[in-house]
């Protein structure tokens, strides 16, 4: 008889042995994927970097973290538009973000939208 609520509480517990399971295997893919964009990165291998953190974006998508490296990735391949977006995207879920490299890349961003803007307006090559 008393074998009938051990038996019960077992098959109720073991959902939940399975998904914090599946939450730790997620946790080091997770890890293991922003290592693996952080060597890319260092080594300058940005089409490695950006595809090694749109995977640990899939696992955690509001990383805010992984957000910013991929943009430093984005940056370095001079893709500025689209760095643009992952460090506003990154801020977005972390309004606290203080770390220098995406101010300072948006900074340089927008200088460069400005130049351009200036340049192509006083050449006349700007299309009214």
């Amino acid at each position: 008889m008393a074998t009938k609520p051990i038996i019960a509480f077992f098959l109720l517990l073991l959902p939940m042995v399975i998904v914090t399971a599946s939450v730790q295997q997620d946790n080091k893919n997770f890890m293991y994927k922003v290592s693996e964009g952080d060597f890319f990165l260092k080594k300058g291998m940005f089409d490695n970097a950006i595809e090694a953190y749109d995977e640990a974006i899939n696992i955690s998508p509001n990383s805010s973290v992984v957000l910013q490296k991929k943009g430093d990735a984005l940056y370095g391949q001079g893709r500025y538009d689209e760095a643009a977006k992952a460090y506003e995207k990154a801020i977005e879920f972390d309004p606290r973000i203080t770390k220098p490299s995406i101010w300072q890349h948006i900074d340089e961003l927008l200088n460069i939208v400005f130049n351009i803007t200036y340049l192509t307006y006083h050449t006349g090559i700007w299309e009214s």
